[in-house]
């Protein structure tokens, strides 16, 4: 009898046992299982950015900062003695700020893109617009639905677009303009012209035409234009190279020639050289949906491409 007792409270102790250690590794693996659920604050993941972007004029007196708002982009300028809001820049609803420049120590220029849903990919407009620091003297430069330069008499129809203006650069030597170029919005392959444009007049004064269609321009530290590249009505991509301002364009590389694409890295320490970075042929996969903007130079040139260090040209 004893020995039936004592066998049975160990088979009793035998499931305690394991029920325990089932429990332990149950509570260790499945926590969530188990555990009562919490709650989590979502406000930081879902809260959107109070500001965007922010860059500082030239001599350091002021910030330019965007601020998304619910349907729009506001860019505004701040007194960096005592962050008072001076300028502000606001267009319609479904307006954006693209990019903007500080042309000088109090002058902005803006270029406003539009966007239909929060979600949606800004659509530059070739619309430029220029404040003062102190918020004096806004200007609309540019635009393909026209510039009325008499407001103020009478409404001004237009029977079409006019050019689309993009921003090139800055022109360190002159701070009263910028560097351009324009696009025919009604044409189906457009040429582009490089411009010089007046942030306080708004007048143009053409530099040169681009060799090729749909151009884009890149310059120097001094603002000399000196790459171009684009593409003509076969899609072939083209980039064209000069040593200074008024020299004839030179074919520097053809896609269909070469099998591959190249667009403008930028200069030697010296200014002397350019640099085309080199890219695989389409279809690769090599640095995929790089391709530089009207802002922007192709990312991993140096990894990507024809060459591991690009050849100045």
């Amino acid at each position: 009898m004893a020995l039936v007792k004592k066998q049975g409270m160990g088979m009793r102790g035998s499931r305690i046992q394991i029920g325990a250690m089932l429990a332990a590794a149950l509570s260790w693996t499945l926590p969530a299982a188990v555990a009562a659920p919490g709650k989590v604050d979502l406000e930081p993941y879902l809260r959107q950015d109070q500001y965007e972007r922010v860059k500082i004029s030239p001599d350091g007196a002021y910030y330019a900062v965007t601020m998304p708002m619910e349907d729009r982009t506001v860019l505004a300028a701040v007194r960096r003695a005592d962050s008072v809001p001076t300028a502000k820049i606001m267009g319609n609803a479904d307006s954006v700020v693209d990019d903007f420049w500080w042309a000088n120590n109090e002058r902005l220029v803006v270029s406003m893109a539009e966007r239909y849903g929060s979600r949606d990919t800004p659509s530059v407009r070739g619309e430029l617009h220029a404040v003062n620091a102190d918020g004096k003297n806004i200007k609309l430069l540019a635009s393909p639905y026209g510039v009325d330069t008499n407001p103020g008499f009478g409404t001004t129809y237009r029977s079409g677009f006019e050019q689309a203006v993009y921003m090139v650069d800055t022109v360190p030597d002159d701070p009263n303009s910028v560097l351009v170029y324009s696009v025919q919005v009604n044409s189906g392959e457009p040429y582009t012209r490089l411009e010089k444009l007046n942030i306080y007049t708004r007048k143009r004064t053409p530099l040169a035409n681009a060799p090729v269609r749909r151009a884009r321009f890149h310059a120097d530290a001094r603002g000399e234009v000196r790459f171009a590249y684009g593409a003509d009505a076969d899609n072939v991509s083209r980039l064209y190279y000069r040593e200074r301002g008024g020299e004839k364009w030179r074919l520097v590389n053809s896609e269909d020639v070469s099998g591959h694409r190249e667009y403008p890295l930028g200069f030697t320490a010296d200014g002397r050289h350019g640099l085309p970075a080199g890219r695989a042929q389409r279809g690769s996969g090599c640095d995929r949906g790089s391709e530089p903007g009207h802002r922007r130079v192709p990312r991993g040139a140096a990894r990507c491409g024809r060459r591991s260090v690009p050849d100045p040209v």
